[in-house]
């Protein structure tokens, strides 16, 4: 007995069969398994499928609701139903067999077999000499100049009247930490390496889940914290939760539900893996503050933090994220080599200016010329600007230091003054060869001829302790100018 063929049709606008429905199906496992599949991606469902499988008078073999369907067919529904959500928004990309394509959440390059339109079959060989065909999805497939062979349609932009706005926006996002960050925004923390941001970030991480103000300066909106590590092991996060919290005098339970914790090193994870490995998975308003500790860690391999454009990308990736889980993000980074004290707020922090123009607020952390002191200043996007504070570091906490002058920046070089007293003081000590004065030349010889030796001398001689006097001349009857020492008084 010959088993009917699988006709598939389509109802046309006069009534007649086309090409999408079905008439009947051959009483085979595989061909079932076909149909099955094929239904899948045109949407149907699983109860909607098994009716229709009913209605088929030879079929051998039905899944009905409730029955258990083989792993490969799971998957391949899995991956159907994926692959409709994207489809109206996605253009798919011819490759030829033999193409040489590389998986994006693997590190290993394989050969196109067949392109099946949405997704391709390709062999991976490893180099221990394994082999392996895999059906992928080309939304998970690049080809070997990076060249994605899916791409998704951006949507049209939408233009709004400014009524609209007024309309829809009557105030700003709410702030989450008053001063500096709104739900939604992004902050970059940035100092020198080895200073002690980690530490103030798990301090500023305890303040939100125990509603206290930050370092007594910034208000926050009490909520779960999450800090994603990817520097410390986990002995020494919670080394460091302990200790912080017995100095701010916490107990445990204030903190132990609501402050999360996620720590990659050795396994480190990039920002563009983060998504689907983690924030993909979260609901939003889960969390009040996501802090990222450490952002050079986190850079996509081949990625250059000198590079505008990809850090821009970057930063667009974790606006989104901030949108996505409406909440803020503080993202933990370092400050360029030398010294900072004579530059802009924005200029302070490793890499191109991108990373501080895509940001809302950039914070930063500057030596105070005082020892175990840093200046804490901020340009904020929505606020107005903060004053400038000096933070002493009283382990394991940063506390305000009310007493310091912020301005008193620490610089590598001395300041004038000091360098003008260097040189009174090399001055004075020369003169002890000429008790009876000398002229220039000589002070040069044993005090050298600095660029302030002209101002050092003038405040000397205001101050006393040197006169201009004749010096008699070896050479000619005329007198050379010269200068001597003054002692006694205060000198």
């Amino acid at each position: 007995m010959t088993s009917p063929t699988l006709a598939a049709t389509k109802p046309s606008t006069n009534g007649k069969a086309g090409p999408r429905e079905v008439r009947a199906i051959i009483p085979d496992e595989d061909d079932i398994r076909a149909w099955i599949i094929r239904h899948k991606q045109a949407g149907k469902t699983r109860d909607e499928i098994a009716r229709e499988l009913l209605k088929m008078r030879d079929a051998a073999k039905v899944y009905r609701p409730g029955d258990e369907l083989p792993e490969h067919i799971k998957k391949f529904c899995k991956r159907a139903k994926r692959n409709k959500q994207n489809e109206s928004e996605t253009t798919y990309r011819p490759v030829e067999v033999g193409t040489s394509v590389r998986a994006k959440d693997r590190d290993n390059f394989g050969t196109i077999i067949s392109d099946d339109g949405d997704s391709c079959t390709v062999h991976f060989e490893s180099v221990d000499g394994n082999t392996a065909e895999v059906e992928l999805s080309k939304l998970e497939l690049t080809l070997q100049d990076g060249t994605p062979l899916a791409e998704k349609q951006l949507p049209p932009l939408r233009i709004r009247t400014a009524g609209e706005l007024l309309d829809a926006y009557p105030k700003l996002r709410p702030p989450i930490l008053d001063g500096l960050l709104r739900s939604g925004e992004t902050c970059n923390l940035i100092s020198a390496s080895k200073v002690g941001k980690s530490w103030l970030s798990v301090h500023l991480g305890l303040c939100f889940v125990c509603m206290r103000p930050f370092l007594g300066l910034f208000e926050v909106q009490a909520g779960k914290v999450l800090i994603i590590d990817d520097e410390l092991h986990d002995e020494t996060v919670t080394d460091r939760l302990r200790k912080i919290g017995a100095a701010m005098e916490l107990e445990q339970d204030y903190f132990r539900d609501y402050l999360h914790t996620v720590t990659v090193r050795g396994n480190l994870v990039d920002v563009l893996q983060l998504g689907p490995r983690l924030f993909d998975l979260i609901q939003p308003n889960t969390y009040q503050l996501v802090i990222l500790d450490s952002l050079y860690r986190m850079l996509p391999a081949g990625s250059n933090e000198n590079d505008n454009a990809q850090m821009a990308a970057i930063y667009n990736r974790i606006d989104s994220y901030a949108m996505k889980l409406n909440c803020g993000f503080v993202c933990i980074h370092h400050s360029s080599q030398g010294n900072q004290s004579g530059k802009q707020i924005t200029d302070v922090g490793s890499g191109a200016g991108s990373m501080a123009r895509a940001t809302d607020t950039h914070l930063i952390l500057r030596p105070h010329a005082e020892d175990r002191c840093v200046v804490l200043e901020a340009a904020a996007r929505s606020f107005p600007p903060i004053e400038p504070a000096v933070l002493r570091w009283e382990f394991p906490l940063w506390r305000v230091d009310t007493d310091l002058d912020p301005s008193h920046l620490k610089t590598d070089k001395p300041s004038r003054t000091a360098r003008i007293e260097e040189i009174k003081d090399s001055i004075l000590q020369a003169m002890v060869h000429f008790p009876d004065g000398t002229t220039k030349t000589q002070i040069h010889k044993y005090s050298g001829r600095p660029k302030m030796w002209e101002p050092a001398m003038r405040e000397l001689v205001e101050s006393g302790q040197m006169e201009e006097c004749d010096i008699p001349s070896k050479s000619h009857s005329k007198p050379d100018r010269g200068y001597r020492r003054i002692y006694g008084g205060d000198f």
